[in-house]
């Protein structure tokens, strides 16, 4: 029943988050959601992960992470700068969103196969 709940809220709270937008600051605001929802999804790791098997390396793998997602949105949207002009940094931050809602789920996966 508890597992049912916590994908519930993670549903609930991504497709929330994931809303349609038309301005910088709307995906601006999506992303802090994102982060919120990670946040979450990481404590619920800590809890779940008594014996502290993946918790350490979970944090190791975040910072590279988030390195990673913010050079790689860089790379795969560099052609449309040059077409889209300004409308690029909107496409840059749907990228970001991605990778973040795709990053929520994976770790709410690996919640659930250790519970």
């Amino acid at each position: 029943m508890k597992k049912i709940l916590i994908s519930l809220c993670s549903i609930i709270l991504l497709t929330a988050a994931n809303k349609n937008c038309d301005d910088i600051e709307c995906h601006k605001n999506n992303i802090e959601e994102y982060k919120k929802e990670l946040n979450k999804s990481f404590q619920e790791l800590v809890r779940v992960d008594e014996n502290k098997l993946v918790v350490d390396s979970f944090k190791e793998s975040q910072m590279l992470w988030n390195k990673f997602i913010k050079e790689d949105c860089k790379f795969m949207n560099l052609p449309m700068s040059f077409t889209q002009g300004d409308g690029y940094i909107i496409v840059y931050y749907e990228c970001l969103e991605d990778y973040y809602n795709i990053r929520i789920k994976q770790i709410n996966k690996m919640i659930n196969d250790i519970k």
